[in-house]
């Protein structure tokens, strides 16, 4: 009881709970329990139920502008936060200024491109997206390499991205991306020789 006590703290307080114990000292042992709900707390709480309650010190009579500005510090806190996971900001194993700077002009860089996409998207479906579950969807697709040798030794590469799947086809569609990112490349690797790349069809994303 102890523990469900601490986890749901909240909930106790809306209810009394009486135990019944036999035996004394360290032989006491609780063989029944009963609960009575608190009808002036479960009032309280049906009160304010799917409600949101904001406190603030900005003088402004619009509940949706303050809405509106409370959402900005929601979504600046999630900046920092994909910036010290998801793009790994922290910790800078670098150890010169130089290569400091690089690694936070990069994720600078990375989130910038976050930031972008995630724009577009909630232009496009009216919601908030969040980058890990587009970094969840986008992984459904993969680059694959197949690889022959041939009789005279010669290496042939073949790589193409698979097919993205109807998630992922419609985010690339809202931010108009090529579905298919990687076009099919061969190449050739002879023995004596160094390798040699054919493109076939597109090889870029626009």
């Amino acid at each position: 009881m102890g523990k469900l006590d601490k986890q749901y703290g909240a909930i106790r307080l809306s209810y009394n709970v009486t135990f019944t114990y036999e035996g004394t000292g360290k032989n006491e042992v609780a063989t029944s329990m009963t609960w009575e709900c608190r009808e002036d707390k479960a009032a309280q709480r049906r009160k304010f139920h799917g409600k949101y309650v904001l406190l603030t010190s900005l003088d402004e009579s619009q509940e949706l502008n303050i809405w509106k500005f409370y959402n900005v510090i929601r979504t600046v806190e999630e900046t920092f936060h994909v910036l010290k996971t998801d793009l790994d900001i922290r910790p800078v194993y670098h150890k010169s200024d130089n290569g400091i700077k690089a690694h936070l002009n990069l994720a600078i860089l990375a989130y910038w491109v976050v930031s972008v996409t995630k724009y577009r998207l909630k232009l496009k479906k009216h919601e908030n997206v969040r980058w890990d579950e587009i970094m969840r969807i986008a992984s459904t697709q993969v680059v694959v390499t197949a690889k022959v040798e041939t009789v005279d030794g010669q290496v042939i590469s073949i790589r193409q991205s698979t097919e993205a799947e109807s998630k992922l086809s419609a985010i690339y569609d809202l931010l108009y991306i090529n579905p298919k990112p990687l076009g099919k490349r061969k190449s050739m690797l002879h023995p004596n020789h160094t390798s040699k790349n054919l493109d076939i069809g597109n090889q870029g994303v626009t």
